[in-house]
């Protein structure tokens, strides 16, 4: 059975056995969906789709954290608008695995892309360090989607699948 937590996060309830240490989320944006599953840990998605007709500097201004703001600020308006729309999917994706959700103050929490890397820390305005028992992984889904799925640990991957599979006839006569 399906049930839902203080701030609205999805859990399995009254589960036995290896399905009580699965944990999920999922997140919608226009027609597509991700569903983020995990054993043993919590997990975190969201998906945006990019648009044009979004404020991105004024939202990053009210929401993000000052330094967010800055990098975003002098950046060309669609790299800006990119960026944006990364940023607020790690923090959404956090803030979900963490159970919270959007309740908790988006300025309180501020990116920290790991360079050279498609991977992000999530640091809480006031604490000194990181929340380095979290990861968020930004997800490459083309030009017109951000997306990011955050878990805690390290030892984890991403394994797509998409459904329904290209060429396969999901619908049954």
């Amino acid at each position: 059975m399906f049930a839902s937590g203080r701030h609205g996060k999805p859990f399995l309830a009254e589960v036995r056995g290896a399905f009580e240490k699965v944990r999920f989320n999922l997140a919608h944006s226009d027609d597509s969906a991700l569903i983020a599953i995990a054993h043993n840990r919590e997990v975190g998605i969201d998906l945006e789709r990019i648009r044009d007709n979004v404020e991105s500097l004024k939202l990053a201004e009210r929401f993000f954290s000052p330094n967010e703001f800055e990098r975003l600020r002098h950046l060309p308006g669609d790299q800006a608008n990119r960026l944006f729309f990364t940023l607020w999917t790690c923090k959404e994706a956090y803030l979900k695995a963490v159970g919270t959700g959007l309740s908790f103050d988006l300025d309180r929490c501020e990116v920290l892309p790991v360079p050279e890397e498609r991977t992000a820390r999530v640091k809480l305005l006031g604490e000194s360090r990181p929340h380095e028992d979290w990861l968020v992984r930004i997800l490459s889904l083309g030009p017109d989607y951000a997306g990011a799925v955050a878990a805690e640990g390290e030892g984890w991957r991403v394994r797509f699948r998409q459904w329904p599979e290209p060429g396969s006839d999901w619908l049954l006569p």
